[in-house]
C-alpha cells in the first residue's frame, strides 16, 4: 500500500475535546480508539474528517481496558460507523493475534 492508499482509509476523529485517528475497515465502518471518544457527551457523535470534508459518526462499540497484571492486554478500541461506503478500506486479517 502506497501513501496515497494509506491516506485515502485514514479518517481524523474529532469528539468535542479529544482528537485522534481511525480508519476504514469496512464498508461505512471506522476502527479508532476508545479512549478519544469516551469522554463525549451523552447524545453528542463524534465527527470524522475524511478528504477534508466533514461528516457526523456514531460510535457504535468500544472497548476500554487497563491490561493491568492478570486482566489480559490493554484494549482500547472503538467501532464508529457513518452513512456512507464510497471509500477504501483497510484489509484486517482476521487470524491476527495479539
Amino acid at each position: 500500500m502506497d501513501e496515497g492508499q494509506l491516506k485515502g482509509l485514514t479518517v481524523r476523529v474529532i469528539a468535542e475535546d479529544a482528537e485522534g485517528s481511525g480508519f476504514f475497515v469496512a464498508n461505512g465502518t471506522i476502527l479508532t480508539c476508545a479512549h478519544v471518544v469516551k469522554a463525549l457527551t451523552l447524545g453528542t457523535r463524534p465527527k470524522i474528517i475524511w478528504n477534508g470534508s466533514p461528516y457526523e459518526a456514531e460510535v457504535v462499540s468500544q472497548e476500554r481496558s487497563s491490561g493491568e497484571e492478570g486482566t489480559g492486554p490493554l484494549r482500547d478500541t472503538a467501532v464508529l460507523r457513518v452513512a456512507f461506503s464510497t471509500h477504501p478500506r483497510a484489509e484486517v486479517d482476521s487470524a491476527c493475534e495479539t
